[in-house]
């Protein structure tokens, strides 16, 4: 009754040991998942690892894609190549969130999937080892930001600035005010500005 008991445990551990060999074969990726805090109208870069553990096989000819459309940032990547049986390589993702881009929280999904082959028939690139998927998460803070271009009076009692709303949220009930030796009158005054928009106001000094 012992030895079938552990006839029965050395099974199971030996089952549970092919599973697991079975399972690591193939292609790995590390990590699997990023997070980014990236600021509107700037980029962020990170690595990852690619991981081939076959005994006899090499992995090339990578496909690398996005699973959706990428409305909220862009993505570039370096194409590893070939990675060779027993082997990793490191690649490089770049992360670009255009200006103007929306406060919020993004994720993207990469697919990574290349082919593989047979180092002792190099004919022999049967199939794929099954894509592997890199979740991208993009956090983008709230920016107000409000510039001001202007040009010198030269003399002259009128002149016209440039208001642009660099931010990334739309700013409401903007109020242009002066200070100083003279009084200035705007022509235009407690206004809206999308992000990214411009606006042109102008300036008269009164008497």
């Amino acid at each position: 009754m012992v030895s079938k008991r552990l006839s029965l445990i050395f099974a199971g551990l030996f089952a549970l040991m092919m599973l697991a060999s079975f399972a690591s074969a193939g292609m790995n990726l590390y990590p699997e998942q990023y997070e980014a805090n990236v600021s509107h109208g700037n980029s962020d870069s990170f690595e990852i690892k690619i991981e081939n553990t076959y005994e006899n096989w090499s992995l090339f000819n990578f496909t690398i894609g996005n699973t959706s459309s990428l409305d909220n940032f862009d993505l570039n990547w370096e194409n590893p190549g070939s990675v060779d049986t027993k082997t990793n390589k490191s690649i490089n993702i770049e992360i670009s969130v255009p200006k103007q881009t929306s406060q919020g929280i993004y994720v993207e999904k990469l697919m990574i999937n290349p082919m593989k082959r047979n180092i002792s028939n190099e004919s022999d690139t049967s199939g794929h080892p099954g894509p592997k998927e890199l979740e991208i998460t993009v956090n983008v803070a709230e920016d107000k930001d409000l510039s001001i271009e202007s040009s010198d009076f030269d003399n002259e009692k009128t002149t016209e600035i440039t208001i642009k709303n660099k931010g990334n949220i739309d700013l409401t009930g903007i109020n242009l005010t002066s200070s100083g030796d003279f009084e200035i009158n705007f022509s235009e005054n407690d206004f809206d500005l999308d992000a990214g928009d411009t606006k042109d106001i102008s300036l008269n000094i009164l008497d």
